[in-house]
């Protein structure tokens, strides 16, 4: 895991930033082909297709997608 900190503001403490690594090619020969490999998986793109009518709490997206859980294996 990568750390980095934010910066802060003057007298304020740095609060750290925690990124996940994704696994990712490191050459594309497509703009296409890093947004797929960016959302690539059965649910990030179903639950972006609902958001682009606007926000939405969770508990509506359980509601409105047939299938999906909080607890979904990865």
């Amino acid at each position: 895991m990568e750390k980095e900190t934010t910066p802060g503001a003057s007298g304020e403490e740095k609060v750290p930033i925690l990124y996940l690594p994704m696994k990712m090619r490191t050459e594309y020969t497509c703009p296409l082909e890093l947004v797929h490999d960016m959302l690539k998986g059965k649910w990030k793109p179903i639950i972006l297709w609902r958001l682009r009518l606007g926000t939405t709490s969770l508990a509506k997206l359980e509601r409105d997608i047939d299938g999906i859980t909080q607890k979904m294996p990865p």
